[in-house]
């Protein structure tokens, strides 16, 4: 609601004083986090604009040296902290020396590897005439709650020399809160077009 606030321009004697460079200004703090929210993307959109338009944005950081130097930090405050039998390596670099976190903690999947393989050049509209000699494909599906969308993920999944399988997104699904009737016709007609192995449906929560 405040940024709402910040799209009305101040106003002296009825009038907006074009050089008033405070008008409609926005100043963002946040203590470093992980690199998978919302405030990370933030801090990297305001970087880029710092960069090309350096009269309109600046990025400020830094860490715990800068209240020491100045005497605003006891330098054994932060000995405490590190001798403390809850002391955790991550969480002191993101608090105090301002290190972005790649993934959260205990994570079983490191997001930055997800995002370098988020680029799919041409999606499968149509199964491949061989896909049944060398392959098969497979289903995944997030079934959302009432409300929310379900989205259907595509693999196509191939045989390497060793025996292993080799599995590539090829084609994503997205149902706008459709009934569950209707989203299991969808699923099935998707499921019968790419003569799919196997569907798996993750539906924890909908109960």
């Amino acid at each position: 609601m405040i940024i709402l606030t910040l799209n009305v321009e101040r106003r002296i004697n009825g009038k907006v004083d074009p050089n008033e460079w405070v008008n409609q200004s926005q100043i963002w703090i946040t203590t470093a986090g992980y690199k998978s929210t919302f405030s990370y993307q933030k801090l990297i959109q305001l970087l880029c604009q710092s960069v090309a338009q350096p009269d309109k944005a600046i990025v400020l950081g830094g860490s715990w040296r800068v209240p020491v130097k100045e005497g605003l930090l006891a330098r054994n405050f932060l000995e405490d902290i590190k001798n403390d039998g809850t002391y955790n390596e991550d969480a002191f670099q993101r608090e105090y020396e301002s290190n972005w976190a790649g993934a959260v903690e205990g994570a079983f999947f490191d997001p930055d590897q997800f995002d370098k393989q988020r680029v799919v050049q041409l999606a499968a509209e149509k199964p491949k005439p061989t896909i049944a000699t060398r392959g098969f494909y497979l289903l995944g599906v997030d079934v959302g709650r009432i409300g929310c969308t379900t989205e259907v993920a595509l693999f196509e999944c191939s045989y390497k020399p060793d025996g292993k399988i080799r599995k590539k997104l090829v084609n994503m699904f997205t149902f706008e809160a459709e009934h569950f009737g209707l989203q299991s016709i969808l699923i099935k007609r998707i499921f019968l077009k790419y003569k799919c192995r196997a569907a798996v449906i993750d539906a924890n929560g909908l109960r």
